[in-house]
């Protein structure tokens, strides 16, 4: 279960951090503000973090996109494509001109912080 959330230029997100709640989470707001973009981030790293459990992959307490490519970047980016299924990787940066990475950082509930 996802803790936090951290995001920066992934599609609609210029910024955004959430932390989540242990059970249920609710997410409102307008139309185009991101929600369904959300969601689906957080299925697709905690579906690729539920693998890696499945696979006895160790897998940190908290994960970000940043730095070398490891087992889980490259399996979050092939679910992002399934999930979000756009013709190539790129089109899920937010672009606001210049040159920005996007950046995802995600931490989990683990039984000794639920």
């Amino acid at each position: 279960m996802l803790k936090s959330l951290a995001i920066k230029n992934f599609t609609i997100f210029s910024e955004a951090g959430i932390e989540f709640s242990p059970g249920l989470n609710v997410v409102i707001g307008e139309n185009n503000t991101g929600k369904s973009h959300l969601l689906k981030l957080a299925y697709a790293i905690a579906f690729v973090w539920h693998e890696a459990m499945i696979e006895n992959k160790k897998m940190p307490g908290k994960i970000f996109s940043g730095g070398s490519k490891n087992w889980w970047q490259h399996r979050l980016a092939e679910k992002l494509m399934g999930v979000f299924k756009p013709d190539k990787l790129g089109r899920l940066f937010h672009r606001e001109g210049g040159r920005y990475k996007t950046n995802i950082e995600a931490t989990i509930f683990t039984g000794t912080n639920l």
